[in-house]
């Protein structure tokens, strides 16, 4: 191979204009400051944008604008069209169903409550799985205070 070529002095500084008669550099212009759209008037046209204008759209002709207009065409959208009753009914079978489920947990949390378990049970769940103490005594209530059957739960899950 050839010797190893130097690069040149104009890739190794950075460029900066230089006056072809002296050689004195000029420092680099700085950028322009950002504007914040939302408070600076738009550029195509003399409207002004509020931040808490979200549904403004500026006037264009692009393709997304044209689309964004067009979404709801060829849809018939009726005022008189909900049905009160089936609403109501609905609200009622959902707040019906809610009320039973919250009674059952609570029936549930009751029974529970009645079942005891060992302390060497739950430190050992605790140890083994990187249960919380309630989480552990849960498990073990969920499955009559036994071990063996909390851990083959565990395991199984």
């Amino acid at each position: 191979m050839g010797p190893k070529k130097k690069k040149s002095a104009a890739l190794s500084q950075p460029a900066t204009a230089a006056s072809s008669n002296g050689g004195d550099a000029q420092k680099p212009s700085t950028p322009a400051p950002a504007t914040n759209p939302a408070t600076e008037p738009a550029a195509a046209s003399n409207e002004t944008i509020d931040a808490g204008d979200e549904d403004h759209v500026p006037e264009d002709n692009s393709q997304a604008t044209k689309d964004m207009k067009n979404m709801n065409a060829g849809v018939e959208v009726s005022s008189g069209s909900v049905n009160e009753t089936a609403i109501g009914k609905a609200i009622g079978f959902l707040t019906k169903q809610m009320k039973e489920l919250k009674e059952s947990k609570t029936s549930r949390d009751k029974e529970l409550a009645k079942i005891s378990v060992s302390t060497e049970d739950v430190q050992v769940l605790m140890a083994e799985f990187d249960l919380s103490k309630a989480t552990a005594e849960r498990a073990l209530k969920e499955n009559g205070g036994g071990l063996e059957a909390t851990l083959r739960k565990l395991v199984a899950i």
